[in-house]
């Protein structure tokens, strides 16, 4: 997308989550005070019901998954076009054209696939959301912090925050026989996005997919 284009809609939906802020936060403490008052009261059915609904409306996508939460989780459809959807996990080549595999899955993310790019050289992932849900996104440990080179349209960590993707902290990172650790980005995306992101010269940034 145009430069401008991504920061227009960058800042309409940072207006957005600033004016629904106020409204979460009053409903999640009423929520926790609610929850406390059935678990007091000894109603535990009732007090799970409310946990239910604020782990629903209030989990944070980017958080450190577990193999739980993930399972809980509901995931987006994709259409990755001519990628191949592969099995994730050790030993599953990274590319069609290529010797690198995986090396490290983190037991969270068991039971995902990706979508496997043609070869090392592919540079950008261009991918479509088919129906609403949770997308997780690899990238290459090179991706620059700021100023990325405009010239090859690849796109920095601020960019890609700007996006809406949220880098996902801890343990739960991917790696690979030529890089030891693979950033994991997590975005809640809607129907009807499409994507074309490119953040390193050479390699494409990985979709991972339920």
């Amino acid at each position: 997308m145009p430069d401008k284009l991504v920061t227009l809609r960058a800042n309409y939906e940072r207006a957005i989550e600033r004016a629904k802020a106020p409204i979460n936060l009053q409903y999640r403490n009423a929520l926790q005070r609610l929850r406390t008052e059935y678990t007091k009261a000894g109603n535990l059915d009732a007090a799970l019901a409310v946990d239910k609904e604020l782990k629903s409306r209030f989990t944070d996508p980017s958080a450190p998954p577990s193999s739980s939460s993930l399972a809980s989780r509901s995931y987006a459809k994709i259409n990755a076009g001519n990628m191949t959807i592969s099995k994730l996990a050790p030993g599953k080549k990274l590319y069609e054209e290529s010797e690198y595999v995986w090396t490290s899955v983190p037991e969270a993310y068991s039971g995902m696939h990706f979508a496997q790019p043609k070869n090392k050289h592919t540079a950008t992932t261009t991918f479509d959301i088919e129906s609403d849900g949770l997308v997780y996104l690899a990238i290459y440990s090179r991706i620059q912090d700021e100023d990325a080179d405009k010239n090859d349209n690849m796109l920095s960590r601020r960019d890609i925050e700007r996006q809406g993707w949220k880098e996902m902290k801890g343990e739960n990172l991917l790696s690979t026989e030529d890089n030891p650790k693979w950033l994991v980005f997590a975005k809640v995306c809607k129907a009807g996005e499409s994507f074309t992101l490119r953040t390193d010269k050479y390699c494409a940034p990985i979709v991972l997919i339920k």
